[in-house]
């Protein structure tokens, strides 16, 4: 089932710790071909806070592959990177 527009994008799940220093979250960001290569970089640069260059090759792989880890790091900054992601209505996965 495709989620409509107007219904939040975020999905939370739980699997196994792949880090062992407290920072075992990641954010996934998905395709969704609802928005625009420009606005995913913008929304990648406040959320991430990466260079310009790696944004858009996070775009570019999203776009290619249909899903990207975009961020590492504690289940905390991971919900937070996630929310900044989602607030334009992106497709966001954290895992723990």
């Amino acid at each position: 089932m495709t989620p409509s527009p107007s219904t939040t994008k975020r999905i939370k799940t739980k699997r196994a710790s792949f880090d062992t220093n407290g920072e075992g979250s990641k954010v996934v960001l998905y395709n969704c071909n609802c928005h625009t290569f420009d606005s995913v970089i913008v929304q990648l640069l406040y959320a991430i806070e990466c260079s310009f260059e790696q944004a858009k090759r996070y775009a570019y792989v999203i776009h290619l592959n249909g899903k990207a880890t975009v961020y590492k790091g504690t289940q905390e900054k991971c919900d937070d990177v996630a929310d900044k992601l989602a607030e334009i209505g992106l497709i966001v996965r954290v895992t723990s």
